[in-house]
């Protein structure tokens, strides 16, 4: 005779294995796209691929560089990498403690971040992007298309 608990546990465990599938797939996707980044040739960005804000307005937007700057930061360029976005490092660094967390937490060893702290996270990033962006407008130095 079957427990009445078998099925569910039979459905839980293909959740599991389906979310875990997941987050092994967005994990290699990440780190194809690293490898990409790095296989760029020096100076380029994502090809083909333009800032619509700075198209659209004539002003670089805040996220302006960060595609040039990932690229030399895969590289192992930091200086370039800090010349085009200086946040380009932390990016990647929450990226991947993004990732190692979600992971803790699809196998069970750690809660899931509540709302609260992930807008909090969010907003703190928003305004550090904010702020390097206006630093960088009053200086002149925001980089060059």
């Amino acid at each position: 005779m079957t427990s009445p608990a078998a099925p569910s546990t039979k459905v839980g465990s293909r959740i599991a294995t389906r979310k875990s599938a997941l987050w092994a797939a967005v994990g290699l996707a990440g780190a194809a796209i690293w490898w990409l980044a790095a296989a760029q040739p020096p100076g380029g960005g994502a090809p083909g691929f333009g800032c619509p804000v700075r198209h659209l307005l004539g002003v670089a937007c805040p996220g302006c560089g960060m595609t040039r700057a990932l690229c030399f930061l895969a590289r192992g360029d930091w200086r370039a990498a800090m010349a085009f976005h200086p946040l380009a490092p932390l990016i990647v660094a929450e990226a991947a403690l993004l990732w190692i967390v979600w992971g803790l937490v699809v196998r069970g060893s750690v809660r899931a971040p509540r709302r609260r702290e992930m807008n909090f996270l969010l907003i703190a990033n928003v305004i550090l992007l904010l702020g390097v962006w206006l630093w960088r407008f009053l200086h002149h130095s925001l980089p060059a298309a």
